[in-house]
C-alpha cells in the first residue's frame, strides 16, 4: 500500500475514497479513527490524513484523482490552508483550561507535602527530645542510687 494523496480533512479525505471506489478501486484511510475522534489534532495538517492505495493502482488512482480535485476545487474552491489556526487554538484553550490547573494542582500539592513532612519531622524530633530527656532522667536517678 502507498500514500497516493493527502488530505486537511476527514471529508475530502472520504470523498476522494469515495471517488476512488466508483472507478473500482480499494483505498483505504490511514488515520480515520485518529481524525474521527480528535479531528481537532488532525485537521489542517498535510500531512494528517493519508489515503492509501495498492502500488498497482497508483497510475490510474493519481488520473482519478486529478479529474476529482479539478470538480472540486471548482465547486469549493481551494482547501483552506489556514484551517489549522483552529486546531491551534483549541490546543492552546485546552493547555489553558486543562493542564494549567493540573500544574497549579501539582504545585500546590507539593507544598501541601512539604509542610505535612515539615510538621511530622518536627513532631519526631520532639519526640526524639523528650526520650532523650526522660533517658538522662533515668540515669541519673540510676547513678544516684
Amino acid at each position: 500500500m502507498i500514500v497516493i494523496d493527502r488530505f486537511y480533512s476527514l471529508g475530502e479525505a472520504d470523498s476522494a475514497r469515495l471517488e476512488l471506489g466508483y472507478h473500482g478501486i480499494d483505498s483505504y484511510i490511514e488515520h480515520e479513527n485518529t481524525a474521527t475522534l480528535t479531528p481537532f489534532l488532525m485537521s489542517g495538517r498535510k500531512s494528517g490524513i493519508e489515503l492509501k492505495i495498492a502500488a498497482a493502482d497508483a497510475e490510474a488512482a493519481r488520473e482519478i484523482l486529478a479529474e476529482w480535485k479539478a470538480r472540486h476545487a471548482d465547486a469549493v474552491g481551494d482547501p483552506p490552508y489556514a484551517s489549522y489556526l483552529l486546531p491551534s487554538l483549541i490546543g492552546a484553550v485546552m493547555g489553558l483550561l486543562l493542564i494549567r490547573p493540573l500544574l497549579n494542582g501539582a504545585v500546590l500539592g507539593l507544598l501541601i507535602a512539604l509542610i505535612v513532612i515539615t510538621i511530622y519531622n518536627r513532631g519526631i524530633d520532639k519526640g526524639y527530645k523528650a526520650a532523650r530527656i526522660e533517658r538522662n532522667e533515668e540515669n541519673e536517678e540510676n547513678e544516684a542510687a
